[in-house]
């Protein structure tokens, strides 16, 4: 967890957030904090990047450099 703080410098809640999401595997989050695009290997949604990927029925999940809603 300290290597995410002081690394990426963001909020220990963050860190710890990124850590555990990391240590088990999991490289995408779902929030509206900025701070975990710091981080190269998570992927950061916004909750109406999700709502529009429900409403296409789960279809694809739109590449980061097309996200309109950051």
């Amino acid at each position: 967890m300290r290597f995410y703080m002081w690394e990426f410098i963001i909020d220990p809640r963050d860190a710890i957030h990124a850590a555990c999401a990391i240590t088990h595997g999991i490289y995408t989050i779902i929030s509206e904090d900025p701070d975990f695009d710091k981080i190269a290997v998570l992927s950061r949604y916004t909750t109406a990047t999700i709502v529009r990927i429900c409403e296409n029925g789960f279809k694809y999940i739109m590449p980061k450099s097309q996200e309109v809603t950051r």
